[in-house]
């Protein structure tokens, strides 16, 4: 069937990934996200910019998100949650096509050229948090200030 779909699975890892939409709304492709843990009280909350389907834009953070999209149970699913950066990076796919972003377009049609966040965290040199982010467009894997937003795309089914 021809999508787009709300989750693609992989079928070769089992994990179900959320996709994104055009829309404005819980899924919006363009929103960004903090990346916030208030039990450990880590990065920033609503430092995000996101869009509700009547247009108003809101701060946002991945915890928020998180819970909005487990509480919706968002295709049948309560376990969602950000992906390691190992996960993220299995979705990265060279099209050939220069300028395209890293990834299966016909699956992942709302992907940009952009960082998106992971669930890794380490401590630099200085002992500041950095978050890990996989780059779309470059491939890259990028440590970043914990304080950074980015776009964000969840991950249901087994816990690395």
């Amino acid at each position: 069937d021809e999508g787009p779909w709300a989750c693609v699975l992989d079928r070769q890892t089992g994990l179900l990934w959320e996709n994104k939409s055009d829309n404005e709304g819980l899924h919006f492709a363009a929103a960004t996200y903090s990346r916030h843990d208030p039990a450990t009280k880590l990065g920033p909350a609503a430092a995000g910019s996101c869009v509700h389907a009547d247009r108003k834009v809101f701060g946002c953070d991945s915890h928020a998100f998180v819970e909005r999209v487990r509480a919706q149970r968002w295709c049948g699913r309560a376990d969602w949650r950000l992906p390691t950066g190992d996960e993220l990076s299995g979705l990265l796919h060279d099209t050939g096509f220069v300028g395209d972003p890293r990834i299966v377009h016909g699956y992942f049609q709302h992907t940009g050229r952009y960082p998106y966040l992971s669930a890794d965290l380490r401590r630099d040199a200085r002992g500041q948090h950095e978050i890990l982010l996989v780059h779309f467009g470059s491939g890259e894997k990028i440590w970043l200030p914990i304080s950074r937003v980015a776009r964000l795309r969840l991950v249901s089914g087994r816990q690395p």
